[in-house]
């Protein structure tokens, strides 16, 4: 329970700010990277379902049209863990695995995209017009979340570096 409170006032103190400071702070660009840190960090059930559950809970306080980044997070997070069984060889695991230094930084890309795609209604998708405005509204978002996450990625190695953090120790 302890080594769940620590992420969960994380979350809670980056959905404050975020809320607090709408002008300064857009939607995700504190959150976002703070998720994916907490994940790569240790990707755990428990750390999973907290994630999610905060996820929900931002969504609750800050709605759009569809819950996208906390519905297909889980999804990405395991497919994006490699895969862990002995029988596979390193060579197979290798070119599954996205680079370590890039995870943060390109899980964050694709949590911010979930985003601007949830925030669009069913009458945009089918007219295929809410690329112009997705990417204008993304802009200050991904101007903040892409060099936080970058910071949370260096942090991430220099944890692996000094032994406070496993490489290895993923699963789900």
């Amino acid at each position: 329970m302890l080594a769940l409170l620590t992420p969960l006032l994380l979350l809670w103190l980056s959905m404050g700010l975020e809320i607090a400071l709408p002008a300064a702070l857009p939607h995700g660009c504190l959150l976002y990277p703070l998720v994916v840190g907490i994940l790569l960090w240790r990707l755990t059930a428990g750390r999973l379902l907290l994630v999610g559950l905060m996820l929900l809970v931002d969504w609750i306080a800050r709605p759009t049209v569809w819950p996208l980044v906390s519905l297909l997070l889980p999804v990405l997070m395991v497919c994006c863990g490699g895969v862990t069984e002995r029988t596979v060889t390193y060579r197979e695991r290798s070119r599954r695995m996205i680079p370590q230094p890039v995870q943060a930084p390109l899980l964050t890309l694709v949590l911010v995209l979930l985003h601007q795609l949830g925030r669009q209604t069913g009458g945009d998708w089918l007219q295929l017009q809410f690329a112009g405005p997705m990417v204008r509204g993304s802009a200050g978002l991904l101007m903040i979340a892409i060099p936080f996450s970058a910071v949370i990625s260096l942090l991430l190695k220099l944890a692996e570096e000094l032994g406070i953090r496993r490489p290895l120790q993923r699963g789900v």
